[in-house]
């Protein structure tokens, strides 16, 4: 009995050292060798968007090349290098007219990628936005001098959005003449209808319209800035808008690009805004809205020192064409969700940092960022992006550089090492429509999902968290088309995941969200709902790809291994013992004098 209480005890003790947290490190090595076709130095241009053009499960990259007058894909393929150019996918504009940005998405239902393109005159005292849209038919485009659609008159760049809820993109924005509209495409016809919106404000030129679930009812709303320094709120009620609330900007003289994501792992989406106090951002703070869409909100700093480690005070990096951006991120996959952005200091000097999702005892928020300089080397930085490249659910980055003398661009890719035993998990979300043949097919890029998750700790206390897919399009947002939650180091299921689409009048809210149990963490997610219009039912359809290695998988199993050896050897040691035990009695027993027998 007492043998088996110390058993019990030392194998607790062993099972306690196999989980113990071990500190979580990040290093990174520059794979753009291996990544691009000769080392990238032929893009001479900027990254634009990502999307599956091909259909083959591998996200692409758009470049706009030759300083906005053509554009072309590069193909993601499994072998390196990772991305490979497609010749027969290179178009040129003759029209005067430079492209600003590019969205792709299925803008006809027809389950193939199309390409839509803002344009604006070279002239930038005129204010026109055009947009184009490319037909796709998953190999080429097919045309590049006739566009299927042209929209002009347009103000500012749309924000993508699916406002109707059929699962094909929409367009959302405003006039000249400072009218608000909707532009609602139609399925296989490339036509489309637009709305009014009966409003007086206008919104500004470089905005941060999104499409993302604001109270929490998984059904993605409308959220718009506005040349008056406010935010306009519209909730989406049974597939209707109807304006809710008016937030303030903060009070700062240049106010960044909004972006959204839950800092503090307690299942909402959180509010923050980069901003500047001078014109030449030299003074600057990140600001995180308490109360989000409430009458009683208040902004909070959130962001940590703004002296680098060498004693040099840094602020965001702006221009015209490149506003300040905050790119949404788990780079360490701790499950607090980072960001990335380009800061500048000593006037010219460029750099993108890291600013990492860390614990602030004693703030007013809880949360705080702080600037992890892993890309010291990497100078003259303009565009920073997330992408995982060798699709390990590991985040690496992507580079756009420029060279101050002759103003060519460079591309370069950095992958990210992880160095502790962490998980993640890996959700797309695609357009769920039903092919001319009456066949569910695998969709393409989706604006607008709301995907939460709920899951246990190694102490036993819930964590949680939930973020948007594709919630902005405009002003080289570079979201990417799949959200990558770090769970940290958990060994336990993902208890619950809960995705959200958006919603139209005819579907209910139960019909619009589907949730799942006990989910393999370590594992990449792709979930395709498709609508029955017929029934108002959406069918889902979801594939789970486990991650085939984990450090975590192998320190588990020598662990078990090494249990049972040491099991195995207690009971030799045991069963030897008792047999010297056995053997000692039996010759003190064959010596013993018998009396009886006298």
């Amino acid at each position: 009995m007492g043998f088996s209480w110390r058993f019990l005890c030392f194998l607790k003790y062993i099972s306690m050292i196999c989980v113990l947290p071990v500190i979580n490190s990040v290093d990174i090595d520059s794979v753009t060798d291996k990544v691009f076709e000769n080392e990238g130095r032929e893009i001479n241009g900027v990254l634009a968007a990502f999307g599956d053009f091909n259909s083959d499960k591998l996200i692409d990259l758009f470049f706009i090349l030759e300083s906005g007058t053509s554009f072309g894909i590069y193909f993601a393929s499994e072998r390196e290098p990772i991305f490979n150019s497609a010749p027969n996918i290179v178009c040129k504009f003759h029209d005067g007219l430079l492209v600003t940005s590019i969205v792709p998405g299925d803008y006809n239902g027809d389950n193939k990628m199309d390409v839509l393109f803002t344009l604006r005159d070279s002239d930038k005292t005129k204010i026109e936005t055009t947009v184009k849209i490319l037909e796709g038919n998953l190999t080429t485009l097919k045309s590049c001098e006739k566009p299927v659609l042209r929209i002009t008159n347009m103000s500012v760049e749309p924000v993508v959005l699916d406002y109707n809820g059929d699962m094909i993109p929409d367009l959302y924005g405003e006039t000249v003449d400072g009218v608000r509209r909707v532009w609602i495409m139609n399925r296989l016809n490339w036509t489309y209808r637009n709305e009014s919106i009966k409003v007086v404000k206008k919104i500004r030129p470089i905005h941060s319209n999104a499409f993302v679930n604001l109270d929490n009812d998984v059904a993605a709303d409308i959220f718009v800035t506005t040349t008056d320094k406010m935010y306009e709120i519209w909730l989406n009620e049974a597939g209707v808008y109807k304006e809710d609330a008016l937030e303030p900007f903060p009070d700062a003289q240049v106010i960044g690009q909004s972006a959204f994501l839950d800092i503090d792992l307690d299942g909402n989406l959180d509010h923050i805004v980069p901003v500047c106090y001078n014109q030449e951002c030299t003074n600057t703070t990140i600001f995180v809205r308490r109360n989000f869409n409430s009458s009683s909100g208040e902004w909070i700093p959130v962001s940590g020192s703004f002296i680098l480690d060498d004693g040099i005070h840094w602020g965001f990096y702006k221009t015209d064409s490149y506003p300040i951006t905050l790119h949404v991120g788990d780079y360490n996959l701790d499950g607090y969700p980072d960001l990335l952005t380009i800061i500048c200091y000593n006037d010219t000097a460029r750099e993108a940092v890291i600013l990492e999702n860390s614990s602030c005892k004693g703030c007013q928020f809880k949360r705080r960022f702080k600037v992890n300089r892993l890309f010291k080397d990497v100078k003259n930085v303009i565009l920073a992006a997330f992408y995982d490249i060798y699709q390990d659910g590991n985040l690496d980055f992507i580079f756009v550089t420029q060279n101050p003398a002759t103003k060519n661009y460079n591309i370069s890719a950095y992958q990210n090492k992880v160095e502790s035993d962490v998980c993640f998990l890996k959700i797309l979300v695609l357009s769920g429509l039903v092919n001319v043949k009456k066949v569910p097919a695998y969709g393409v890029n989706q604006p607008g999902p709301f995907i939460s998750y709920r899951t246990t700790q190694l102490d036993g206390s819930p964590q949680r968290s939930c973020a948007a897919q594709l919630s902005q399009s405009a002003h080289f947002a570079l979201q990417l088309p799949y959200t990558v939650f770090g769970l940290g180091q958990t060994p336990n299921f993902v208890d619950e995941l809960v995705v959200g689409i958006p919603q139209s009048e005819n579907f209910s809210k139960e019909v619009s969200m589907k949730t799942w149990k006990t989910i393999i963490p370590n594992s990449q997610m792709i979930i395709v709902p498709f609508r029955n219009d017929e029934q108002h039912t959406i069918k889902w359809y979801s594939l789970l790809f486990v991650k085939p290695f984990s450090h975590q998988v192998l320190i588990a199993l020598i662990a078990l291994v090494g249990t049972c050896a040491l099991i195995i050897l207690i009971i030799g040691g045991l069963h030897w013992k008792e047999k010297i035990a056995d053997k000692k009695e039996k010759l003190q027993e064959a010596h013993k004098f018998h009396f009886d027998a006298m």
